[in-house]
């Protein structure tokens, strides 16, 4: 009997220790699920956001670039932010973009002669919020909002006294509506109507033309068709590139000589210019045509990184950018300021023209970055 009771009490005991012991795996197995359902949430969680911060040294170049010129060695920083949000139908994306530079440089074109200066540059701040409503496929409805301006005032490569643009002077700003076509690495936005506002805010240029913006003038406003492709591709595990065209094209912009000249029910007008030479400005200006290519804008940026270590890398950054309402003064060869004569007024103005600006960097990079939430 006893042995029976000492039999029966191990097997009650076992008995517990079994139930106490299955208690605790399904206590474990909902603690399990409970951080499996917290990991899901943050799989799904349509906020993404991430920034990152560059120091540069480099060599750089410039050419017919407004806010500055002539080759040199400098340091650059960069800082790049951005918010995403992607759920069911809907993506909405925002990037924000700045960089800054100074250099020393030397500066062998007359009128200043050879020396060493400091100077900027690069100077930069770039705005875009991009909405999207899924239509199928690859093919998103979109929106687009840009803004684009530079943080200080950039003077004339030839002349350090002469300042032609600032905060603002010119500033961006552009709204339009159309398709975005998205794929993993790159993506092209296509708009068929959108408006572009130009700012001239700097009281040093309000009686003057500039940036498209009439004297006595603030801001323009354009209406027009537009283009943005980007390209972002990890091409190997330690070579990235970045690139992106953008384009404008203004549908009511007619460059100004030929309303003021070509209309044929005006009468022609003459002049002689320095040469002595007899110009008939109807036909002179006829004879230039209406080039289509003055109411396009456009801008070309491409980086490539090349990593060294995590912190570490090179880095080569190269733009393009054309727009005919930046003027650029026309100096000869001794460094002289070229003049022109309105044949309507007389007055005497400063002859300017327009160019393809192009800069270009080279150098070592610190850099960080971070995302939240992180990539698995």
């Amino acid at each position: 009997m006893k042995k029976l009771y000492t039999i029966g009490m191990a097997i009650a005991m076992l008995m517990f220790f079994q139930h106490a012991k299955c208690q605790e795996l399904i206590d474990v197995t909902k603690q399990a699920q409970s951080v499996s359902s917290l990991v899901d949430k943050d799989a799904e969680n349509p906020w993404e956001f991430g920034a990152g911060f560059q120091v540069i040294i480099n060599q750089s170049y410039s050419k017919n670039w407004v806010g500055a010129s002539n080759p040199a060695i400098g340091g650059q920083v960069l800082g790049n932010m951005y918010l995403r949000y992607q759920k069911n139908k809907l993506a909405w994306e925002n990037t924000l973009d700045l960089d800054y530079g100074m250099r020393a440089t030397f500066n062998p074109k007359p009128p200043k002669g050879i020396g060493t200066k400091l100077e900027k540059v690069s100077d930069n701040l770039d705005f875009k919020s991009k909405l999207g409503l899924k239509a199928g496929g690859y093919w998103y409805y979109g929106a687009m909002f840009t803004f684009n301006t530079q943080l200080t005032k950039g003077y004339d490569a030839n002349n350090e006294e002469v300042l032609n643009s600032s905060f603002m002077t010119p500033g961006y700003l552009t709204l339009s509506i159309g398709m975005d076509y998205k794929r993993k690495m790159w993506s092209w936005y296509i708009s068929p109507i959108g408006v572009k506002m130009v700012t001239k805010t700097n009281p040093v240029f309000f009686e003057e033309d500039k940036f498209g913006v009439s004297a006595y003038k603030k801001l323009y406003t354009a209406v027009g068709a537009s283009t943005h492709i980007v390209f972002n591709a990890d091409i190997h595990p330690k070579i990235k590139l970045y690139a992106k065209l953008e384009l404008f094209y203004d549908y009511l912009n007619r460059p100004a000589y030929l309303d003021k000249y070509l209309d044929e029910n005006k009468e022609h007008i003459t002049y002689v210019d320095e040469e002595g030479k007899t110009i008939d400005v109807y036909k002179q200006e006829r004879r230039k045509g209406y080039n289509q290519v003055r109411n396009m804008d456009a801008r070309f940026d491409m980086t490539w990184m090349f990593n060294i270590t995590e912190w570490l890398s090179l880095s080569l950054k190269v733009a393009l950018l054309y727009d005919y309402d930046v003027r650029f003064n026309v100096y000869d060869a001794d460094g002289n300021q070229l003049l022109d004569r309105d044949p309507y007024t007389g007055e005497i103005y400063n002859r300017t023209t327009d160019h393809l600006q192009f800069q270009e960097a080279f150098g070592l990079t610190l850099g960080y970055k971070f995302q939240i939430p992180k990539k698995k």
